[in-house]
């Protein structure tokens, strides 16, 4: 009789860590699919990030091309205005989907 009683107990106890497994793989392939859209959020973004960079890249290129150009044809102004494309990140983590934004603004110097 013990050992029935000891085998049953031992199949209850199989059955329950089966299940418990049955849910730990379920968590873990979860936590996996939060992972992979995070990544692919965060790859989206570092897309963007370089997308702006180039463009911040080029528009100062260009600028200093048009400064390059104003200095060749007014050497006789002397209170030429320098303007400087400054760019600035902003994020907003509150957000369930993290949200980021860049923009550019001009400073006088």
């Amino acid at each position: 009789m013990d050992t029935d009683l000891l085998l049953k107990k031992s199949e209850k106890r199989i059955a329950l860590l089966q299940q418990t497994l049955e849910k730990i793989q379920q968590e873990r392939d979860g936590m996996k699919e939060a992972l992979d859209r995070k990544t692919a959020q965060i790859e989206s973004a570092l897309k963007e990030a370089n997308v702006a960079r180039v463009n911040y890249e080029g528009l100062r290129a260009e600028l200093e091309a048009m400064r390059r150009e104003e200095r060749g044809s007014s050497k006789a102004n002397t209170h030429a205005t320098e303007v400087i494309l400054s760019l600035i990140h902003i994020s907003e983590p509150t957000r369930q989907a993290e949200i980021s934004y860049a923009v550019f603004c001009l400073k006088k110097k």
